[in-house]
């Protein structure tokens, strides 16, 4: 063999071994002995089953959080319906159809009567008459208020004839007097599983238009026994309208709580 034969065979070698080199750099996996790759995979398959064996061990808790979330989810939307619930409640027990209060212009009654959805005209003749019964009674109290502080201011004994008789014809012309109520709302519920409808009226009347009834109607022998001062009976009236008036509104609010 020649000089130039080795050389080149030489050369030969080391060009593999260059390129074997720089293979074991890009991929190192092939430089490992068979034992080290056993050893990698071994090391690889214990890995996953502790990952397989954590997740096994963690389930029950994962679950758990799982549980417990949901059930805290479900106990808010409970608390939700609860509280829109009670809203709902809270609105049907003070939201009474065709009530309001008394203000300062008008006097209200509200009356609601129940019958069977084809007596809708008796049913509603019926309940406008417990409507102003209610208010025959809310505006005679007013009157008797007025006329005791008026007689008191007047010096003039309540149990006297004289005043039994004011009374008497004031209570009269109340009672013509309610004859110009108006009515300002009328509702009425669906038929329930009787087939029997609740009917819902609400009336008013002019506070001041009582004022004038009853200073007008009277009679002036009947103002001259009473020493009739109209101003000053126009003013205890409003001083006792303001009172019932304030009243409604207490009713009002406490039936909204």
């Amino acid at each position: 063999m020649g000089y130039n034969t080795v050389f080149f065979e030489m050369k030969n070698i080391f060009v593999l071994l260059v390129v074997f080199a720089a293979a074991m750099i890009c991929n190192p996996v092939m430089g490992q002995t068979k034992k080290e790759k056993k050893a990698m995979k071994a090391e690889e398959a214990r890995l996953l089953h502790e990952m397989k064996m954590d997740s096994i061990r963690n389930a029950p808790k994962r679950a758990a959080e799982a549980e417990a979330e949901a059930k805290k989810k479900a106990d808010a939307a409970e608390a939700e319906a609860d509280r829109k619930a009670n809203e709902e409640a809270a609105y049907t027990t003070y939201k009474v159809p065709c009530w309001i209060p008394d203000d300062e212009e008008w006097y209200t009654a509200m009356a609601s009567r129940r019958r069977a959805f084809n007596q809708q005209n008796t049913l509603a003749t019926a309940t406008v008459r417990a409507a102003r019964q209610q208010m025959q009674q809310k505006i005679k109290s007013a009157f008797k208020q007025v006329i005791r502080d008026y007689f008191d201011q007047m010096d003039i004994d309540e149990n006297s004839s004289e005043a039994s008789h004011i009374e008497s014809a004031g209570e009269n012309i109340m009672d013509t007097y309610l004859n110009d109520v108006m009515e300002y709302c009328r509702e009425q519920t669906r038929p329930d599983g009787e087939g029997k409808i609740i009917m819902y009226i609400g009336i008013k009347i002019s506070k001041k238009g009582l004022v004038d009834a009853l200073a007008k109607g009277l009679s002036q022998e009947q103002k001259d026994r009473l020493r009739f001062d109209e101003q000053k009976f126009r003013e205890d009236a409003w001083k006792v309208f303001e009172k019932d008036r304030q009243d409604s509104y207490d009713d009002f609010k406490n039936e909204r709580q």
